[in-house]
């Protein structure tokens, strides 16, 4: 590394990791505009200088022996403060591993009734980026109506017995594991959506509460008002009557 003497020399680190194959720079330029960095690439260094700055920062970088840089794979950012380069590298007499990550096999689209394939449709129809009012209130609709399903009274089913032996016997004989998984993902989402919509009917009435205490305070405040406002003006009646007094008895004598 080798530093002219007049120029500064700013905080920076070098720092190798193998694990990612990556040579990271940073550089602490502090407030100087971007437009201002000049970053230059030589055969086994690279420079970065800020001759058009107040500040004349400026260092040379000497690539380590042990580790050869991948030409064409600069890649820098600058947040106002911080130079942040990269390039990819490798050691010496290695190669750039390629890394593969493997893609877990989906899990087979089970039956779904027609409702919930509509329902479904009808959410992935939504906008990719949608409002948070949107998004809460949809949300709230379709908590409601599960609340008002859920606590809907329930008129008494009448089956006869050998009629319910037959059903519980074919019920018996469909049911599957992944009849069970899905009874148990649409009762936790149905749960899920039963305290959303229980929170918000809280928060509803706590809100709704708080306007009723703001109201009543506000009129206790103006019946105050209202009461002093009367207190002085049967004050000032009683002095003037006091005064209407003295100078009668005065005239009188």
């Amino acid at each position: 590394m080798q530093i002219q003497t007049n120029w500064k020399t700013p905080q920076n680190s070098i720092k190798y990791s193998d694990f990612l194959q990556m040579l990271n720079i940073n550089i602490n330029l502090p407030k100087c505009p971007e437009r201002l960095i000049i970053v230059e690439q030589l055969e086994n260094k690279l420079v970065i200088s800020t001759p058009k700055f107040s500040v004349k920062w400026r260092i040379e970088y000497d690539f380590p022996a042990d580790i050869t840089v991948v030409k064409g794979t600069l890649n820098q950012s600058f947040n106002g403060n911080l130079l942040r380069i990269s390039y990819k590298a490798h050691k010496v007499g290695e190669e750039i591993r390629k890394r593969e990550f493997p893609v877990k096999n989906a899990p087979e689209k089970k039956e779904r009734a027609p409702k919930q394939q509509r329902e479904e449709a009808q959410e992935e129809a939504a906008p990719a980026q949608e409002d948070p009012v949107q998004k809460e209130q949809r949300i709230m609709t379709k908590a409601e109506k599960l609340l008002q399903v859920s606590t809907a009274p329930k008129a008494p089913l009448v089956v006869s017995k050998e009629r319910k032996t037959n059903n519980q016997v074919n019920h018996k004989q469909t049911r599957t594991i992944s009849n069970i998984l899905t009874e148990k993902r649409v009762g936790s989402e149905q749960e899920l959506l039963l305290k959303i919509a229980k929170k918000a009917q809280k928060q509803q009435q706590d809100r709704e509460s708080g306007k009723v205490e703001a109201i009543e305070k506000k009129e206790q405040f103006v019946m105050q008002q209202i009461e002093a406002k009367q207190k002085r003006r049967d004050e000032r009646e009683s002095k003037k009557k006091a005064i209407v007094k003295r100078i009668k008895d005065k005239q009188g004598k």
